[in-house]
C-alpha cells in the first residue's frame, strides 16, 4: 500500500465515523465528515498538499481530542487515537516525499 492509499483510506475511515456520529455530535461531526471526504477526493483526483495538510490537521484533532470524548466506548476512542496518530505519520511522509526533489533515477524509471 503507498502513502496516498493510506492516507487516503484513514481519512475514509474517518469520514465514515463521523457521519455515523452526525445525530449524536451534529454540526462539528458534519463539518468534519465533509471535510474528510472532500479532501480525500482532493487528494484522489489531484495529489494536492493543501488536502493532504488539511487531513493532517484534522488528524491531529482527532488524535488529541479523542481521550475527552464523553459517550464513546473506549474502544471507539483508542481505535480514533490509534488511526489519527497514523494518518499524521503518513501525512508527514506523504509531504516530505513530495517536496523533496526527485532524481533523474526516480524520473526515468
Amino acid at each position: 500500500m503507498t502513502i496516498r492509499n493510506a492516507l487516503l483510506a484513514i481519512a475514509l475511515a474517518f469520514g465514515v465515523m463521523e457521519t455515523i456520529d452526525i445525530p449524536d455530535t451534529g454540526a462539528p461531526a458534519a463539518v468534519f465528515a465533509a471535510l474528510f471526504v472532500v479532501c480525500s477526493m482532493w487528494l484522489w483526483r489531484r495529489n494536492g498538499r493543501i488536502a493532504v495538510i488539511i487531513l493532517a490537521l484534522q488528524f491531529t484533532v482527532e488524535a488529541t481530542q479523542a481521550h475527552t470524548w464523553k459517550n464513546a466506548s473506549a474502544t471507539t476512542k483508542d481505535l480514533s487515537m490509534a488511526l489519527g496518530t497514523a494518518g499524521i505519520l503518513a501525512a508527514a511522509t506523504f509531504l516530505t516525499r513530495s517536496l523533496r526533489p526527485s532524481t533523474r533515477a526516480e524520473r526515468v524509471g
